[in-house]
């Protein structure tokens, strides 16, 4: 309680990395570096707190939460263009790192991984650029349960998040950039800077459906919303976004 450091400080990630998504889980310490910041390669860090030993995975990891954890403790992480793994859901081990498996979007991941139960199974859900939805099982992660239709050419939301309603339905939701995508009734008066949309997985005959389900109202530059007790609570980032280059005092009085 007075401030000291309770053990001596552990070099974990090289120094300038760009690290985001750190997570602690079973006392070992995970973290994403992006960006190649000060020719720190991209990939994901492993800190064992008992051995302080750190495990590396090169890769370029995807997303703005980095990685995904199953209740074995098998770590997931999407990747973009370049490198080994390319455009893929990677599973790999707890600790070590080591590859698992591998499953193909045959387009670049944008968002974080989302992991959840249905009905017993263990999923995985990503979004890939070509504005699709890609459900994988834990049980065989090489492979895709279900992937939708493209809903968006300018689909790319950093994270997804999720919930099981009271009916037992599960729901996958996103912040997205622009107008409402295809497939989704657009609210009143429409979306033309940003929504948080749903989707919502069906089953029937033994597969999975990714079906549109709602669009919320228009955002201003939409963070990934956060579920409470059912309730969805969205938030407008309100940063003016472009493509083109512009000022700090320009981007300012335009957000």
């Amino acid at each position: 309680s007075n401030g000291a450091d309770f053990e001596p400080p552990v070099r974990y990630l090289p120094a300038g990395a760009n690290a985001s998504g750190f997570a602690l889980v079973d006392q070992v310490a995970y973290a994403a570096t992006t960006g190649s910041c000060n020719g720190v390669a991209d990939g994901l860090w492993a800190l064992d707190l008992s051995t302080k030993q750190v495990a590396s995975w090169k890769g370029a990891v995807a997303g703005t939460v980095g990685a995904a954890f199953d209740g074995s403790g098998t770590v997931y992480v999407t990747t973009g263009n370049g490198g080994d793994h390319a455009n893929s859901i990677v599973a790999l081990e707890p600790k070590t790192l080591k590859v698992r498996a591998g499953y193909s979007g045959g387009a670049e991941f944008t968002s974080s991984p989302v992991v959840f139960d249905q009905k017993g199974r263990t999923m995985i859900a990503a979004a890939t650029k070509d504005g699709r939805l890609h459900l994988l099982d834990s049980a065989n992660p090489g492979s895709a349960v279900a992937t939708s239709t493209a809903w968006s050419s300018s689909f790319a939301p950093g994270a997804l998040s999720s919930w099981q309603d009271r009916d037992g339905t599960r729901w996958i939701l996103a912040a997205v950039e622009g107008s409402t995508p295809s497939g989704f009734t657009p609210p009143e008066g429409g979306a033309a800077t940003g929504s948080v949309v749903a989707w919502k997985l069906v089953e029937a005959n033994g597969r999975i459906a990714i079906e549109p389900g709602w669009a919320s109202r228009n955002l201003s530059s939409p963070l990934p919303p956060t579920i409470i007790n059912g309730v969805v609570f969205a938030v407008a980032g309100g940063e003016y976004r472009t493509a083109g280059r512009l000022s700090a005092a320009e981007r300012i009085r335009r957000s």
